[in-house]
């Protein structure tokens, strides 16, 4: 039977090389953030009108920074650290279609696949 990771499970360390370029990403969040944007900008006319943009840029920023600093095993800060369960749970308030959520998650592993 599998056991899924505890989130509490501590992970091996990540490789210096790996921490390294968790860094340079954090360092330069702003412009992955704006070459993301535009890689989902076709998903996200389906349901632009329900997400602000703003709201929309901002929780791009917190999902990355928790993704990177997780990678690299820095701290999270905590308004960051729910980030996923907020960003579900607005915007299926929002109306979002879930499949619009999928296909953009879909693109993001794509586009980060793409980049490494």
């Amino acid at each position: 039977m599998h056991n899924p990771l505890r989130p509490d499970a501590e992970l091996p360390p990540p490789s210096p090389r790996i921490a390294e370029l968790a860094g340079q990403c954090l360092d330069n969040i702003d412009g992955l953030i704006g070459d993301w944007l535009e890689m989902v900008r076709p998903v996200r006319t389906t349901y632009a009108d329900r997400v602000p943009d703003i709201q929309f840029r901002d929780t791009a920023w917190h999902a990355f920074e928790l993704l990177l600093r997780t990678v690299a095993q820095l701290p999270v800060p905590p308004h960051i650290a729910g980030v996923s369960q907020r960003v579900g749970e607005d915007r299926a308030r929002q109306g979002v279609p879930l499949d619009s959520l999928l296909q953009a998650a879909r693109l993001t592993s794509a586009w980060c696949g793409q980049r490494s």
